[in-house]
């Protein structure tokens, strides 16, 4: 239920042309912004299979394991950074880069592609195993995956595939 303050707002603002679709626009970014913070935690909420890989590779004495599994972690670790301070899926009013429509969908895309990437790479934490050689390669494959999934986005939030 509305407050009359809310209400005078809104129909305040439905006067101001252009600020019911600034209104739109921001909160899609909040929902990007979410979406991303969301996906970065789950990324990291698994870097604690590593952690668990590495003291097994360590007891087990499997030394040559350690350094490719702590290569790994750091990796994911600046990837979950690199997500959750990705550029906002929108420009503001004075911002150099205006995002229209069109490339909040897109950007709104590449955002599901990213969660369904991310969701890949966490199975496929799940089931490594200290010492797996060709599991770890493939995780690495994943990792660049989601990587390249997150430099398309930011060139559409750059403006550099719209041009």
């Amino acid at each position: 239920m509305e407050t009359k303050t809310s209400t005078f707002f809104s129909r305040l603002a439905a006067r101001i042309p252009g600020y019911t679709g600034y209104v739109a626009k921001e909160e899609r970014r909040e929902t990007d912004r979410a979406l991303r913070g969301a996906i970065a935690t789950r990324l990291l909420s698994r870097t604690n299979v590593l952690d668990r890989q590495m003291a097994d590779a360590a007891r087990l004495m499997q030394l040559d394991a350690l350094e490719p599994l702590e290569f790994t972690r750091r990796r994911l670790e600046a990837l979950a950074d690199r997500i959750r301070t990705a550029p906002a899926g929108y420009g503001g009013f004075f911002d150099a880069v205006t995002i229209g429509v069109a490339e909040l969908e897109g950007i709104g895309r590449y955002d599901l592609a990213l969660n369904d990437a991310v969701e890949v790479l966490v199975d496929e934490l799940g089931a490594l195993r200290a010492g797996d050689r060709p599991a770890l390669d493939h995780l690495l494959s994943s990792v660049q995956a989601v990587e390249d999934a997150v430099r398309g986005r930011d060139r559409i939030v750059s403006g550099v595939d719209r041009a």
